[in-house]
């Protein structure tokens, strides 16, 4: 789970595995050099052009909340199951439940946005993606099917 300010919020869930990067020791840039291990999940869910509110207990976070608040919330959020999903057929707008009461809300920025709220990348390279205007597409990859109405 992280946020980035450039590329918005991310989440790995699922069955975890570790994911291994081996070091570049010829590289210029000093952190390439070093093994890089980290715990993730099978799934990878990638909240892009959107808005999103997170809900942590007493916590509350958003895209715009300070570093310190949000790192409180995406840890404690971390080891959390998906228990349940809903999505507007109209506007996209999801709402993630989690079994010990974390809720992830995910709207459009603007009425009118078309472009992808977020997708999901699946553990056979399936892709899920869902659009601010109610459709949705799969695919394989990165490279989505025709997206159709949700609804």
């Amino acid at each position: 789970t992280s946020y980035d300010s450039q590329l918005n919020l991310s989440l790995s869930f699922g069955e975890p595995y570790l994911r291994i990067r081996e070091p570049l020791p010829d590289s210029e840039i000093p952190i390439l050099r070093l093994r890089r291990v980290k715990v993730v999940g099978a799934w990878w869910l990638w909240v892009y052009l959107a808005r999103w509110r997170l809900v942590v207990g007493e916590i509350r976070v958003t895209g715009s909340s300070s570093r310190k608040k949000m790192g409180v919330a995406l840890t404690r959020l971390e080891g959390q199951r998906l228990a349940g999903a809903q999505i507007n057929g109209q506007t996209g707008a999801t709402k993630l439940t989690f079994d010990l009461g974390a809720q992830l809300e995910i709207h459009r920025w603007n009425k009118g946005d078309t472009d992808d709220l977020w997708t999901l990348f699946e553990p056979q390279e399936q892709t899920l993606s869902v659009t601010g205007d109610g459709r949705m597409a799969r695919g394989l990859g990165s490279e989505p099917s025709t997206y159709r109405p949700i609804g």
